[in-house]
Parts: C-alpha cells; sequence; structure tokens
C-alpha cells in the first residue's frame, strides 16, 4: 500500500508504509502457512509406511484402524487446525500480493480457488478415514463397507492433488510477479502443478493399487509444501 507523506515527517513519497494492522494480519498469515506445513509435515511422519496401501484387503484395513486408532484422531485435530493455517495463509498471500502489485490479482484469484478446493475435498478424506475408524472398532458394519470407504478414500486424494496443483500455481505466479518470494519459484510452481496434476490425471491406475506412479504426485507435493514455508517466511518478515 503506497501512502503518501509530507516530506517535513522524513518519510519519502514512495515508502511502502502498511498500517499496523496489516502488518499483524500478515504475520498472521505467515503463522498460519507455517501451521498449516508442520501439520501436514507431522501427519506424514506419523502415518509413515505403517498406512495400509492402496490395494490393501479390508482385514488389513480394519487392523490398521484399530492399532492406530488414537494417531488417527489425532491426525482429525491436525486437520482442523492446519486447515485454518491454510486458509489464514492463502487470504494473507492474496492480500500482500495484490497489493504490492494489483496485476497479480487474477494469479491470486486462481491460487485462492485452489486452496478452498484442498479445503474441501482433504475434509472428505478426513470423513473417509472416521467412517474407517469408526467401521474397524464395529463389526456389525462389515467388511464391505471398509472397502467402500477406503476406495472413496483413496479416489478423493487422487483429484485432491488437481486443487493442489491450481493453489501452487496461482498462488506462486501472484507470489513471484508481486516480487514477495524469488523468481525461481515460477518454475517450481509450474512444474510442480503439471505434476500433481498429471497424478490426478493417472488417478484410476492410482486408485486401487500400490502403482509407482504416485512418486510423480509427491515431488510435486514437495514443491507446494517448499512454496508455503518460504512464503510464510516472507509474510513474517513483511
Amino acid at each position: 500500500m503506497q501512502t503518501q507523506l509530507p516530506a517535513r515527517f522524513g518519510v519519502s513519497p514512495q515508502m511502502d508504509v502498511a498500517p499496523t494492522s496489516d502488518r499483524s494480519a500478515l504475520r498472521w498469515a505467515g503463522v498460519g502457512g507455517i501451521v498449516f506445513a508442520t501439520t501436514v509435515i507431522v501427519q506424514n511422519v506419523l502415518k509413515g509406511a505403517s498406512a495400509p496401501a492402496n490395494d490393501a484387503n479390508s482385514a488389513s484395513i480394519v487392523a490398521y484402524f484399530v492399532q492406530h486408532a488414537p494417531i488417527e484422531s489425532l491426525l482429525v485435530v491436525m486437520f482442523t487446525v492446519g486447515g485454518f493455517g491454510l486458509a489464514v495463509f492463502a487470504g494473507g498471500v492474496w492480500a500482500r500480493c495484490t497489493d504490492l502489485n494489483p496485476r497479480t490479482h487474477h494469479w491470486a484469484q486462481t491460487g485462492v480457488l485452489g486452496v478452498a478446493g484442498i479445503v474441501a475435498l482433504f475434509s472428505a478424506l478426513v470423513a473417509c478415514e472416521i467412517v474407517l475408524l469408526t467401521a474397524a472398532a464395529r463389526a456389525d458394519l462389515g467388511m464391505q463397507i471398509v472397502a467402500l470407504a477406503w476406495l472413496l478414500h483413496n479416489a478423493i486424494f487422487g483429484v485432491l492433488t488437481l486443487s493442489i496443483a491450481v493453489a501452487l500455481l496461482g498462488l506462486s505466479q501472484a507470489a513471484v510477479g508481486s516480487g514477495l518470494i524469488h523468481p525461481s519459484f515460477r518454475l517450481i510452481g509450474v512444474v510442480g502443478a503439471c505434476l500433481l496434476a498429471f497424478n490426478t490425471a493417472l488417478a484410476p491406475l492410482i486408485v486401487a493399487s500400490s502403482s509407482p506412479l504416485m512418486a510423480v504426485g509427491l515431488v510435486g507435493f514437495a514443491g507446494w509444501v517448499a512454496f508455503v514455508i518460504v512464503t510464510s517466511y516472507k509474510l513474517l518478515r513483511s
């Protein structure tokens, strides 16, 4: 935000002066991004290699959710916290980028729409895990419910990467275009988005099997997490 102040106050007319409330909001956005990235990393560490494979049978899935019930419950809490953090982060990036360069408005808006898709689809993903957690503790629900919920869980995860691709592409291009982050993230954003979108395009091949093609999406996801961390740091210093 450009604020014109008289020269007698010792401030250059071109100096970028942000009100205290704006700086505070940007710092909250930075904290939100760090919180989101932290919860994502911790979630993946907690699950690790112990999570059932996409093509796991119903008995293995039930056994996992019975043995890891406390961890799965904790993951739901972390999703709640991380979801708030991501929403605040996205709003902060949009506000800061359009403030620094109004021409980045469309890219920023695209990124925020992608974040909305992430929150919606990840909510559905977590809902499936809650169903699986509940079904594992109730024998009367039967193995068919478990199998169906697991397939739906994997299918949602497969299409979720498209929303991450849109969020990464839009927000990275806006952040680079406004000078908020290093220009190298322009390429990182494009490549990461393409890899994530490619993962979604291959979802029918991945959902019911442990295909090595999932590694393609993981590389793009790493670019997304790196973008969130770096941009959050920049917002904290705004």
